[in-house]
């Protein structure tokens, strides 16, 4: 079961550059959503989507039981909790 939510939160993200591609990876690994923080113990799925000219990255993380769909908008420069997975 899942909760639609779309609601801006904060996030706290790590970054690791790939020498040999010349790339850059993000992962998430907390964020904080109505004044409580959610340590990311796993991130399980990473896609993305575009949307005319702005390109979304989404990250299915996981707390516990329960998994967090947040989206980070490459654009707005901005991440929101899309949806809450409760297991």
């Amino acid at each position: 079961m899942y909760e639609e939510i779309d609601e801006p939160i904060d996030v706290i993200a790590e970054f690791a550059v790939d020498p040999k591609r010349g790339t850059t990876k993000m992962r998430p690994v907390s964020f904080i959503w109505q004044k409580r923080d959610y340590e990311i113990s796993e991130i399980t799925f990473i896609w993305q989507a575009k949307e005319g000219d702005t390109k979304y990255l989404y990250f299915a993380a996981q707390n516990g039981a329960n998994t967090y769909e947040i989206r980070y908008d490459t654009h707005a420069i901005e991440w929101r909790l899309s949806k809450i997975h409760i297991n």
